[in-house]
């Protein structure tokens, strides 16, 4: 009896075993056993069939105005801000200059008839209230005002006077300005600021110290090849004190925020500008425009003379 408990236990051990096994492999000359109903044969993966022709859907590209509706709220990071005033009929150009300090500067340049000269006023001080040169910054502040007027080159008006609206944010890295357009193609609100602040930068005091005027523009690098090896126009390298440089000389100044009039009234700085001139073949007292390289860029210098 002690010997058969052993046996019986592993042949009920094994008959426990044999239903988690597989299948023996069926015996030579005998059929194998077929499945049941309960074990129907997997369903091969189907094929997906692409048409002919087809393409995939791509996203459709938001249109200019859907992108200026989206963002009629938005605005661009400034601190310093300008704008330059086309008067009808060719009677003088107006540039009003808002700096980070609270500094106001007005150009106003005259242009000669009859054999005159062009004359040039600079006003400059901190009498601007800053309610009303801040109400002009939020203005020109906006993705609408910037963005979103002057695009149709039809609707800008012969006889009308034109506005052109720049902004930049740390010392020129990053800059934004508008194309020029008539002054009623911008809303009412903007024109009332735009007025307030001509008629406050009017009333500060004439600044007597003012050497010259000097703006810049960006050149193309092949037209600089054109003008330089085959115009034979002389390039002056002009040294950029870095991208974090916050006091930037009146040159770099101007070719890191093309389109913006920069008023240079130190001496010291007045002689480099004569230098960059009197290098590039030109009569430092009479103004005129030569080309300057800022790093790998070139820029062709305007200088507008003021005084001696």
């Amino acid at each position: 009896m002690r010997a058969a408990l052993p046996i019986l236990l592993s042949a009920s051990l094994a008959t426990c075993l044999l239903p988690a096994q597989e299948p023996p492999p069926p015996i030579p000359g005998e059929e194998p056993p077929r499945k049941t109903d309960a074990e129907p044969d997997p369903a091969p993966p189907k094929a997906v069939v692409v048409p002919l022709g087809k393409k995939e859907a791509k996203p459709a590209v938001p249109s200019v105005d859907q992108l200026l509706e989206a963002s009629e709220e938005g605005e661009v990071e400034a601190d310093t801000m300008w704008l330059i005033i086309e008067h009808a009929k060719r009677r003088g150009l107006t540039t009003i200059d808002v700096l980070e300090d609270g500094t106001c500067q007005l150009i106003e340049r005259t242009f000669g008839a009859g054999g005159r000269g062009d004359a040039i006023v600079v006003r400059a001080g901190k009498g601007v209230p800053a309610s009303v040169s801040g109400t002009m910054m939020r203005h020109a502040r906006r993705k609408t005002v910037l963005f979103g007027i002057g695009r149709d080159r039809l609707s800008l008006g012969a006889g009308s006077e034109q506005l052109r609206v720049g902004v930049a944010a740390r010392h020129g890295r990053s800059v934004h300005t508008s194309p020029s357009a008539a002054f009623d193609a911008y809303p009412a609100e903007v024109r009332e600021a735009v007025t307030a602040l001509l008629q406050a930068a009017r009333a500060l005091p004439v600044a007597a110290d003012v050497r010259a005027v000097v703006s810049a523009e960006f050149v193309d690098p092949r037209q600089a090849r054109r003008l330089t090896a085959v115009g034979g126009q002389r390039l002056v390298a002009v040294r950029d004190p870095g991208r974090d440089a916050t006091l930037l000389p009146p040159a770099v100044a101007a070719a890191r925020m093309p389109g913006r009039k920069i008023v240079v009234r130190d001496a010291l700085e007045w002689e480099r500008i004569r230098s960059y001139m009197t290098a590039g073949g030109l009569d430092p007292d009479a103004g005129g425009q030569c080309l300057i390289a800022v790093g790998v860029q070139t820029f062709r210098l305007s200088v507008e003379v003021v005084g001696g």
